[in-house]
């Protein structure tokens, strides 16, 4: 789940623009997991990235 949501980052560092996804995964166990991620850029006052927030959460099904 999260190597698939490290997608976000990098789509954020590249078009300065908050990203997201979903997507389902199975989990060891078998589990099928649901999944939200969201990567937010924050630039400084001349519009230059600062850094990168990004979040996932997780829900079986």
């Amino acid at each position: 789940m999260v190597g698939r949501a490290l997608g976000c980052p990098a789509g954020a560092f590249s078009t300065l623009e908050a990203v997201s996804l979903e997507g389902r995964c199975r989990h060891q166990n078998g589990t099928e997991m649901l999944y939200p991620a969201i990567g937010l850029p924050f630039l400084d006052v001349r519009g230059r990235l600062t850094y990168v927030v990004c979040a996932i959460g997780g829900k079986a099904v």
